[in-house]
């Protein structure tokens, strides 16, 4: 996960200057460019994962630094304003790294459920050892994790725990109907406002229809720091001095 974190990081920082920190770039631009190319670096392989709270937690982590990177906003400002994680990804159109963690994995899962039994993948996923667990051995299994995951697209029974391999694996069989519960949105990102160039001095189509005229380029503050004195204040202060 380290040397995912690195990489995803690298692949961030190319873009940072002439896209994610940029004010030029939609947010929401930003964040298809952020799915499509950081998290696929960073998620590679995340189908065969055992992450424990730890793991999670560094990934939600970083993942969320990057969210508000994108937005612009700080740490300080999302304290102090009350800014909450959720709001920035309605922004920038990118959700938890929950949800990527859980649909990768119950994508491979569902698979594997549909290869036949005399596959590889399909004998590891069956398979099991008749002796108990030692002690010290692996913090998180494979099929805790699904459980997890499971749990997140709220596939469970009457307890509240996550359904059953034959369960899932028979939801599994339907290749559509099993797409759509993995991949179903926590929440709707609406749709794409874009807005106009800084810099536009076009009529909108309402302005020709009414003939009106086209609006004034507004000129940009001089906000550059004033170095040096005034011409009389110059020769003043000189003066005293000799």
């Amino acid at each position: 996960m380290d040397a995912r974190i690195k990489k995803a990081s690298k692949a961030f920082g190319a873009l940072r200057d002439r896209i994610f920190s940029t004010r030029d770039v939609s947010e929401r631009l930003k964040g298809k460019i952020y799915t499509g190319g950081v998290l696929a670096v960073l998620l590679y392989g995340c189908e065969s994962w055992c992450l424990t709270a730890e793991s999670i937690s560094r990934l939600r982590n970083w993942h969320n630094k990057r969210i508000r990177e994108m937005c612009r906003v700080t740490m300080c400002q999302s304290f102090v304003h009350q800014i909450s994680s959720v709001s920035l990804q309605k922004r920038t159109g990118v959700f938890s790294i929950e949800y990527y963690l859980a649909s990768c994995t119950l994508l491979w899962a569902g698979r594997v459920a549909r290869m036949p039994k005399s596959r590889l993948h399909k004998r590891l996923m069956l398979s099991w050892v008749h002796e108990p667990r030692i002690e010290g051995s692996q913090e998180m299994t494979y099929g805790r994790s699904l459980e997890q995951h499971l749990k997140y697209f709220g596939l469970v029974d009457d307890g509240g725990k996550a359904i059953t391999f034959s369960e899932w694996a028979t939801l599994a069989q339907d290749r559509a109907g099993w797409l759509k519960l993995v991949t179903k949105v926590p929440f709707d990102i609406g749709k794409l406002q874009l807005r106009p160039p800084r810099c536009d001095t076009r009529d909108t189509p309402e302005e020709k229809r009414d003939g009106a005229t086209a609006r004034p380029l507004q000129r940009r503050r001089d906000l550059r720091p004033r170095v040096g004195f005034p011409r009389d204040a110059e020769r003043i202060f000189f003066t005293n001095q000799t």
